[in-house]
């Protein structure tokens, strides 16, 4: 049996504990950010020092090795992406539950989430993975014309999908969430 939360009408968080739940959705914000900026700086080093180690010793006959090791690095990177996929909404969600408690702190021309300037890490990882799984495919197929054909192709999917089904449009986020504050205030008028 799934229990339902309370709704505002019937229970009135303190002051306390707001500020108790505004304080661990900062940390686990921070957290995560923190975590998914280091990923995005340590993803291109590792596969820039990973490509050199491997083209410098190689003989013409391990050459037939750098297919499965591209598609292998391929494949990390897809599984990285779609962890950071994770993140992002992971993030988007905190943002927004920051901004609800500002609200209610009334913190909302200090807080971190009210104000907060558009963040382009989506952007940052829509070029950061294309090209690192493009630079492992390169390295399997030895063909530098797909591979920069599949890192275009996965820098546009990734920017229409970051535009479409991950709005995070601030102006939007404000609007909500002063629509339903007039809601809750009218319903308990």
């Amino acid at each position: 049996m799934v229990s339902q939360l309370p709704t505002s009408q019937e229970t009135v968080p303190s002051v306390e504990s707001l500020k108790i739940s505004y304080e661990q959705i900062c940390i686990s914000y921070r957290a995560i950010d923190d975590f998914r900026a280091k990923l995005l700086g340590f993803l291109p080093f590792v596969t820039g020092a990973g490509v050199l180690a491997l083209l410098g010793p190689l003989k013409p006959d391990d050459r037939q090795l750098l297919l499965p090791i591209g598609i292998f690095g391929a494949s990390v990177t897809l599984g990285l992406f779609i962890f950071e996929v994770h993140g992002i909404r992971k993030c988007r969600n905190l943002v927004n539950c920051g901004r609800r408690a500002e609200y209610d702190l009334n913190i909302t021309d200090s807080g971190q989430f009210w104000g907060r300037p558009p963040s382009y890490i989506p952007t940052a990882s829509g070029i950061i993975y294309p090209a690192v799984g493009a630079t492992w495919l390169y390295l399997s197929l030895d063909s530098l014309a797909l591979s920069v054909l599949i890192f275009a192709i996965g820098l546009v999917i990734i920017l229409i999908y970051a535009n479409l089904f991950l709005p995070w449009k601030e102006s939007e986020c404000k609007k909500r969430l002063s629509r339903a504050h007039q809601k809750n205030a009218s319903a308990t008028d």
